[in-house]
């Protein structure tokens, strides 16, 4: 048995009825709301969350310094001293990547944290004087309060290199990368 609406198509057959407009909108919508995290289209991170991908861009930046320039003890005394800060900063980019990945969250937090590294890396094999400017990092990290971790990260060139999107406001969507 085949349904024919006609030459006018569905779209005319549709745009007929004002509640049946409604309808589709409204279950549309509840479709939407119901979609589990990982399918949702969300792809930008809110500005609050900011802050966890600053901090593991800081500890990924000194992590390649400890290990290129030689500053060992001074990145075990950076991660001893902010050990708590950098904990809570870890979790929280852990649930923004929950959020934003769903069941993939795991292997795309540790692409991510590679890729960061990767960077990293190469900044220091092509910035000439990487060593000097990274050991005035240790020495300002070093010698400030954990609190003040913060304020310091907001301030540094490479902390708006995460790559991730950020959204203009808690509700506005982002599909960029």
């Amino acid at each position: 048995m085949r349904f024919d609406i006609g030459d006018e198509g569905l779209l005319s057959l549709l745009g007929r009825s004002d509640s049946f407009r409604r309808f589709a909108c409204a279950a549309a919508l509840v479709a939407v709301a119901l979609l589990p995290a990982s399918a949702r289209t969300e792809t930008c991170i809110r500005p609050a969350e900011v802050g966890s991908l600053k901090a593991r861009l800081l500890q990924t930046e000194l992590m390649v310094a400890a290990l290129t320039c030689k500053r060992r003890d001074d990145y075990n005394r950076f991660v001893a001293k902010f050990g708590p800060e950098l904990i809570a900063k870890g979790k929280a980019l852990k649930a923004v990547f929950r959020r934003l990945y769903g069941a993939t969250a795991e292997p795309s937090l540790n692409g991510y944290v590679t890729r960061l590294a990767n960077e990293a890396s190469l900044r220091s094999l092509r910035t000439q004087g990487y060593c000097d400017g990274v050991g005035a990092m240790f020495g300002k990290t070093l010698g400030m309060q954990p609190h003040m971790l913060a304020g310091y990260l907001a301030d540094q060139p490479f902390s708006d290199s995460h790559g991730l999107s950020v959204c203009e406001g808690e509700e506005r969507l982002s599909a960029s990368r």
